[in-house]
């Protein structure tokens, strides 16, 4: 699966080249988009966690591969909830999603949960084909939803403990 990441929290200065993914098209369909008003709002996160996967060999040691935002856990929901994953454009489809979720079974998270849960688009198949692949357990929305959200949930493991 190749090299290890690490997790650091998204910081004021990765802005501009994490704005710059965002000319991808399908990085700004399906996440976009993405503006100031975002990153006020990540630097502002009490409830989360918004963390940069940085390669830690290889020629693109040091270099981000990916951004993924995570939703703490609360008693009425006490999984850690994936907000958003975004790889970088010129790394989609080479293994680092598969990656930065292994590096999630190692992260300190700021609350103790249950274990993880993606929320997912209809209008994303090639979301709901990365957590189908990674065998998580498929939830489908139900009939009539207002907001339809696909549901998958991280096979049953201990996740990190808290920070």
């Amino acid at each position: 699966m190749g090299s290890a990441l690490r997790l650091r929290p998204f910081r004021r200065e990765d802005y501009p080249w994490y704005r710059a993914w965002y000319d991808d098209a399908e990085l700004d369909a399906q996440l976009g988009p993405m503006d100031e008003e975002w990153l006020t709002a990540v630097l502002t996160e009490s409830t989360g966690e918004q963390l940069v996967a940085v390669e830690t060999a290889g020629p693109r040691a040091g270099e981000p591969a990916a951004v993924v935002g995570i939703v703490w856990g609360i008693p009425e929901h006490p999984e850690h909830t994936i907000s958003d994953l975004a790889v970088c454009p010129a790394l989609r489809r080479t293994g680092v999603g598969q990656r930065v979720i292994a590096a999630l079974a190692e992260h300190r998270f700021g609350a103790p949960a249950r274990g993880l849960i993606a929320y997912v688009d209809p209008d994303n198949p090639g979301a709901r084909a990365f957590f189908a692949g990674l065998g998580w357990a498929h939830t489908p929305p139900p009939p009539g939803e207002a907001d339809p959200m696909h549901a998958y949930r991280a096979p049953a493991s201990e996740p990190a403990p808290a920070r």
